[in-house]
């Protein structure tokens, strides 16, 4: 259920501004999707993410999140070395036969990461039930080009 990272998923994502514009009218469903997250006991591991972008990214790059002098950036990467990161953000995709795919769209330094932010993460990936329920509720309210799931770190 979660994949690789395809870079076509991020291409497509919405500009912030229309995102912005989406969390307006979006708003009054946010308690049902906690509710999808609080059902599977994860309200202290796994957030809501607003998805969007605020600029392009070339194929081989990726956004890693960078600690400098305590301040945290999300830096475009050319060729990361998928063996140093670490996916703390997807978006959810339907194929053409209706299989649900979590594609991961931000990433970690694991070298930075926290190792209970890495735990999560690969809880997050063998928990089948939550990412299923929470795939078929964001496809139920149309919400999969709006929200995605995150890793609170």
């Amino acid at each position: 259920m979660i994949t690789s990272y395809v870079p076509e998923v991020f291409d497509q994502l919405n500009s912030f501004h229309t995102a912005k514009s989406q969390l307006k009218e979006s708003k009054a469903f946010l308690h049902q999707l906690g509710t999808v997250i609080c059902r599977h006991n994860l309200q202290q591991k796994v957030g809501l993410a607003l998805l969007h972008k605020h600029f392009d990214l070339v194929p081989n790059e990726r956004l890693v999140e960078q600690t400098a002098h305590h301040t945290i950036s999300i830096t475009p990467v050319c060729n990361p070395d998928d063996a140093t990161i670490a996916p703390y953000l997807w978006k959810m995709a339907t194929d053409s036969v209706g299989e649900h795919s979590w594609f991961p769209l931000e990433f970690q330094d694991t070298l930075e990461a926290t190792p209970d932010s890495l735990n999560t993460a690969e809880t997050l990936e063998a928990n089948q039930a939550f990412l299923q329920e929470m795939a078929v509720k964001l496809q139920e309210l149309n919400l999969e080009d709006v929200f995605g799931i995150s890793i609170l770190h």
